[in-house]
């Protein structure tokens, strides 16, 4: 009897790797179809595709319910808690293959073609203006879907799984922690406004400001394929400036962000009875309110309470989803409001170039491309655009503002760590860079 018990155990074990296995392939098989939908890896039709996908995720659906049945009667018998961190493992890995992929083949095609174009939907010239923000709105949306849903799985998995090592290891704004999160933002090929989630997950699991900030800068601004392809397609001078400055920006510049707000932090404690910031001006401070108090109430990402310990697959597994919904109801209504601000924005570009390349110019290429949100690598063409008909000047301060921060990801982050002011210091010192470097090209020039 107890020979055969031991066998109908190890058959049921048998069953739930495989069908764990199964799940996972699945997955993996259902985001390596979402990223044919954006390079077209394969010849299918997009009805197959989409037949495909819709396979994956019923498969998906039915083998999580078959395991969790299997699991609750093999949960005393068999060491569930080295599967999950095999799981875990699995599950950060599969969306970080994808972004790679995503990238590594959009950076590939563009280093054999030596040139990296604008998307179509960027070209409006027979649009009326009155609609150009909306449909440079839906272009970004096109460019960045699948970036954007990758990134929330991501992030799902890092809040959910990593808030030991992050506690750990990234729970200090000293040096080491920096570039502790900025060596983690380099294989991450994410743009501003999908860093942002992810960033925000770290914070919630326990990292510090600086390295928070770090990260939220360091992937747009020092990914690897971005660097690649800047070395590759810049000329020398504009790849040196793409790549200095985004050391810059991720180390130097948000380790004095995190300090100042530090700082400021300390100050406002000892000295609770100034009045704040927006006090003194009255007809500012309504409006300020409101719309922290919609963007806080609409988009809250608070960290889930009275978690039982993930101690097995369907346990961690229902974890990540929950965390992933999470970060999706904060971050979607943010790139909303961000996509239509920065497609309102965009309209501005063409009086910048008509301007020429003057002081006026630089000021105003440094504020729109702080604001701006584009896709990873998007501010190569720009630049060289720029550089192409003489403004070599908004060339600089487009690969340098451009990639770091935009808006959307600015509010994103603010919303998370719970202080615009912050952000807003962090987006005028990126602001303030973009302007050096402006300046200094008009002045050697």
């Amino acid at each position: 009897t107890i020979s055969s018990e031991k066998g109908i155990i190890r058959s049921l074990d048998r069953a739930y790797l495989g069908i764990l296995v199964l799940f996972l392939a699945t997955y993996g098989l259902m985001l390596l179809l979402l990223l044919d939908l954006v390079r077209g890896l394969f010849p299918l039709s997009t009805p197959l595709r989409w037949s495909l996908i819709a396979a994956c995720a019923l498969a998906m659906f039915y083998t999580f319910h078959y395991m969790r049945g299997l699991e609750t009667r093999l949960g005393p018998y068999i060491n569930l808690q080295k599967v999950t961190r095999w799981l875990v493992g699995i599950l950060i890995s599969i969306p970080l293959i994808a972004i790679i992929l995503y990238r590594v083949v959009g950076g590939a095609r563009a280093t054999i073609s030596g040139a990296l174009q604008l998307p179509e939907t960027w070209v409006l010239r027979d649009t009326p203006v009155y609609i150009k923000p909306i449909m440079v709105a839906l272009s970004y949306m096109n460019d960045t879907w699948f970036a954007t849903l990758l990134a929330i799985l991501i992030s799902g998995a890092v809040l959910a799984f990593l808030s030991p090592f992050l506690k750990a290891k990234l729970r200090h704004n000293g040096w080491r922690a920096h570039s502790i999160a900025t060596s983690f933002a380099i294989p991450n090929m994410f743009c501003s406004c999908c860093a942002s989630p992810i960033a925000s997950s770290m914070y919630k699991s326990g990292a510090a400001l600086g390295p928070t900030l770090a990260f939220a800068v360091a992937a747009p601004s020092l990914n690897m394929v971005t660097l690649v392809l800047s070395v590759f397609l810049l000329p020398p001078q504009m790849a040196m400036v793409r790549i200095l400055g985004g050391l810059f920006l991720s180390l130097p510049i948000t380790y004095a962000a995190a300090a100042i707000s530090y700082r400021w932090t300390t100050l406002s404690s000892q000295e609770s009875s100034l009045p704040s910031n927006w006090g003194s001006y009255p007809w500012f401070q309504r409006p300020m309110a409101i719309l922290s108090r919609v963007i806080t109430q609409a988009c809250r990402m608070e960290v889930l309470e009275n978690e039982k310990v993930v101690d097995s697959p369907i346990k961690a597994i229902a974890h990540w989803i929950r965390y992933s919904g999470k970060i999706a109801r904060v971050l979607l209504p943010l790139l909303l409001f961000g996509y239509l601000l920065s497609g309102t924005l965009y309209v501005l570009l063409p009086t910048m170039v008509r301007s020429g390349d003057g002081a006026g110019s630089v000021v105003l290429a440094a504020f729109l491309g702080t604001l701006l949100m584009v896709p990873t690598a998007i501010e190569i063409p720009v630049s060289l655009a720029l550089y192409s008909v003489g403004l070599p000047a908004l060339a600089m301060v487009s690969l340098v503002t451009l990639p770091p921060v935009s808006l959307p990801s600015l509010l994103v982050i603010g919303n998370s760590i719970g202080s615009y002011k912050t952000v807003m210091l962090l987006g005028g010192l990126v602001f303030l860079v973009g302007l050096t470097i402006g300046g200094l090209w008009l002045w050697l020039a």
